[in-house]
């Protein structure tokens, strides 16, 4: 009988919806870019929260809402410290590391072999 008005609840169920979309994000960029994820700095990852905070209280005093912290990717030298960095992608043609996003870089062209750690934890085919 609980599941059921658990499955009528609006809260519960945007909740759940939220508790996906956020795991489902493995940077914190792209975390914050849904306002109801905040990013928790002692877990690394995604989670369910807010302007007012996390729902998760262990992440209370580490967490990120909207602005994530930018990271020099040109000090990177590797690819797996790159692709490890925040707002960070690996340029395979150039042996490079770029600020940028999934798909591609903010800044500037790679030509082929563009690495971001979101490609690479959802297809395993992708790799340094």
């Amino acid at each position: 009988m609980k599941n059921e008005e658990n499955l009528l609840n609006p809260d519960f169920l945007m909740k759940n919806i939220l508790e996906e979309d956020c795991k489902n994000r493995y940077s914190c960029n792209s975390c914050v870019e849904n306002t109801g994820c905040v990013w928790c700095g002692i877990k690394n990852k995604c989670i369910v929260g807010g302007a007012n905070g996390p729902l998760d209280s262990s992440c209370n005093n580490s967490y990120i809402y909207l602005n994530c912290p930018t990271d020099n990717c040109n000090s990177n030298l590797t690819c797996d410290d790159c692709v490890k960095s925040i707002g960070c992608g690996w340029c395979k043609s150039q042996s490079k590391c770029m600020k940028g996003d999934v798909n591609k870089p903010k800044k500037g062209v790679c030509l082929s072999g563009y690495l971001h750690m979101e490609k690479i934890k959802k297809n395993k085919k992708y790799k340094c």
